[in-house]
């Protein structure tokens, strides 16, 4: 699905191909024992996938740069958790980073709204 959502130019293929592959993928390591199973890396690796998924979106589109936004941040977002639950960073200054933060992304996404209708 995903290989034929590049060659076809479809975007929902390239997306929903590349989740369900990295989900298949993290599915394969959990049942193998490479990895931990708890809810809270399930999120995280949740979040990297979706994030994952965009970034792929965003190769479809090279001129636009709307799937960067919500890639980098989901991904950001599930590498920070992910970090947090094994304990090389502090869960106090995950939470208070995103919590003094916030507003960038905000901003990034409406530049990337307002540079995509000049468009």
């Amino acid at each position: 699905m995903f290989i034929r959502g590049f060659i076809k130019n479809e975007n929902g293929k390239v997306f929903f191909g590349t989740a369900l592959f990295l989900l298949a993928l993290y599915n394969l390591l959990r049942s193998l024992d490479f990895i931990e199973v708890h809810f809270h890396t399930f999120i995280s690796i949740l979040f990297i996938i979706l994030g994952f998924s965009f970034l792929m979106l965003a190769l479809t589109e090279p001129r636009s740069m709307l799937p960067l936004i919500p890639g980098f941040f989901l991904g950001g977002i599930g590498t920070l958790l992910l970090l947090e639950d094994y304990g090389y960073i502090d869960s106090w200054n995950v939470w208070n980073f995103a919590r003094t933060y916030w507003p960038v992304v905000l901003i990034a996404f409406g530049v990337a709204m307002i540079l995509k209708r000049r468009q």
